[in-house]
């Protein structure tokens, strides 16, 4: 063989085990994570590489003879508890729906949220910091659906509030009274 095609040959073996090097790299990042507090709510799953949070629920909803007038709410957080700087997440907030018997445009919700570093708020909707938004009242859909994503940077508290109410219309409203009301907030990461 020729010294040049000796070189060639080599150049290719390198270049072919740099992408395999690569690939299994690759996988073995995506598959690293950590989850605080899921021991405790169950309800936490983190997918993101080298991020580890804690997603903290006061309580889910659980409520029955739902009158109008009616109205609960349910604080919870995300917390980047990651170790590393500018450890970045990305999450997902699923309202788990078990039962919702009230069926009505007068049962509406709110989501209103706050981001936190070190105890002094911070700058929403950045490439780094983003809570999961819901504009006005929105009527409370009777099946599970995901209210949408945030973004998350290390050190990093998102507190958000839920709240429900079954607003008294002056109309009859007999139909739906008297309903039950159950569901939870699931953090999903991506």
């Amino acid at each position: 063989m020729k010294e040049k095609d000796i070189k060639t040959y080599i150049y290719s073996i390198i270049v072919v085990l740099s992408f395999i090097l690569v690939a299994i790299g690759a996988s073995l990042a995506i598959v690293y994570y950590k989850v605080n507090g899921n021991n405790e709510n169950g309800n936490v799953d983190v997918k993101t590489a080298y991020v580890t949070a804690a997603f903290h629920e006061i309580q889910g909803f659980n409520d029955e003879n739902v009158l109008p007038g009616w109205s609960n709410e349910m604080k919870f957080e995300i917390i980047n508890t990651s170790t590393e700087e500018n450890a970045v997440g990305r999450y997902s907030l699923v309202w788990d729906i078990t039962k919702n018997e009230i069926d009505s445009k007068d049962f509406v919700y709110t989501l209103t949220g706050e981001s936190t570093l070190d105890g002094q708020t911070i700058e929403d909707n950045t490439p780094t910091n983003k809570l999961v938004t819901v504009t006005g009242q929105q009527i409370v859909p009777t099946i599970s659906f995901t209210l949408g994503s945030g973004i998350i940077n290390t050190g990093v508290k998102h507190s958000y509030v839920l709240k429900v109410s079954f607003l008294e219309s002056g109309e009859n409203q007999n139909e739906v009274q008297g309903k039950t009301f159950n569901s939870t907030i699931v953090a999903q990461g991506k």
